[in-house]
């Protein structure tokens, strides 16, 4: 029996001197302290960048996409009350944008319309703006995409 745990701590790995478990949660909490920095940025910078305006039958800014905050609420009275609400972020795309489509809605333009099916869908021959929720953390939820179809006047 002693010679059998003798054998076992020959085999045991020793543990890792103290300067690199000293060196590993250093480093970890440098890494989270930019995170964290970086993520302040956004949260101050975001009112200044994100434009808040409301839908409009004029091109789109540069980007080529607006966003707009909102909520989601859901009730339910029966068969039991039942209450819920999220905040939403939609992303109003111009499909007819000559410059590269936002990173956050890219992959997802590939199964919907394109801009020129939408026109024929609905005989416009104007702009078309699509209005979805953008994918998050490699994640898409649309419980609904609109598209908006102007004529060459800017009509709906």
């Amino acid at each position: 029996e002693k010679n059998a745990m003798l054998a076992a701590s020959k085999n045991a790995r020793p543990p890792p001197p103290a300067r690199d478990l000293l060196f590993s949660l250093l480093s970890s909490l440098c890494i989270e302290c930019f995170r964290a920095l970086r993520h302040t940025v956004r949260v101050i910078l975001r009112p200044l960048l994100v434009p808040r305006t409301v839908a409009s039958r004029e091109p789109l800014p540069d980007a080529g996409c607006a966003f707009y905050e909102g909520r989601v609420v859901h009730k339910r009275h029966a068969p039991m009350a039942h209450r819920f609400e999220y905040a939403v972020r939609y992303c109003l795309v111009d499909l007819d944008a000559t410059h590269p489509q936002p990173h956050c809605v890219v992959g997802q333009l590939s199964s919907r319309l394109s801009a020129h099916e939408a026109r024929k869908m609905c005989g416009t021959d104007g702009r078309v703006h699509l209005l979805l929720l953008p994918q998050s953390a490699g994640y898409e939820q649309n419980p609904i995409c609109v598209y908006y179809c102007y004529d060459v006047a800017g009509v709906p």
